[in-house]
């Protein structure tokens, strides 16, 4: 997937082979360290005036997450990105690591920037983290979120809330701020992981 941001064009590309030969990138962003790699990896190439500056391997581990259109997001100096079950601060366009997070034990789906911080999907948890990659609050639900994948519908941005669906049959609205406004069930979902 590409991403453009004057004068610059970014490409976010999951890679299908682990532990590939690494010394064809500038650099590794990971946060475990190990020389085994298990997890999710995406290469991150960074062009400007379509002459590629710089080409990164970034390493995440948890259940695989395609690359999609909230794969990403950018604030001011900081491109951000859900990889496995991490969210990476990148500076930009330096792409240098400023901070790693992991908001939920399984997956990071996707990341929406809001006024003041992010909103994250995960498999299991909704996370609101400020532009410094602090968490501010972490919602569970009765059961697993579902895979915007498979159902667009289980994880929505509103002007102020956020709908959620889980694999119970449930429907709940949040707000911003982390608090359940509403709690109600439904009946026929279709929810996949």
């Amino acid at each position: 997937m590409k991403i453009y941001s004057t004068p610059y064009e970014i490409e976010l590309i999951p890679l299908q082979k682990p532990n590939m030969d690494r010394s064809c990138f500038d650099c590794i962003i990971d946060d475990h360290h190990s020389t085994i790699f298990k997890g999710v990896q995406y290469e991150l190439k960074i062009s400007k005036h379509g002459k590629v500056s710089k080409n990164i391997l970034i390493n995440g581990l948890g259940k695989y997450t395609p690359v999609q259109e909230h794969t990403f997001a950018f604030d001011h100096n900081h491109l951000v990105i859900c990889c496995g079950n991490k969210v990476f601060g990148l500076n930009f366009p330096e792409l240098t690591l400023d901070w790693v997070i992991q908001p939920d034990p399984v997956a990071c789906h996707q990341i929406f920037k809001i006024s003041n911080g992010f909103i994250i999907h995960g498999e299991i948890w909704v996370s609101k983290i400020n532009f410094l990659g602090e968490v501010e609050w972490q919602l569970e639900f009765d059961d697993i979120i579902g895979d915007i994948k498979e159902n667009r519908s289980c994880f929505q941005i509103h002007n102020d809330t956020i709908e959620v669906h889980d694999f119970s049959d449930n429907v709940y609205q949040i707000n911003y701020e982390g608090l359940l406004l509403e709690k109600r069930s439904y009946k026929h979902a279709k929810l996949s992981v």
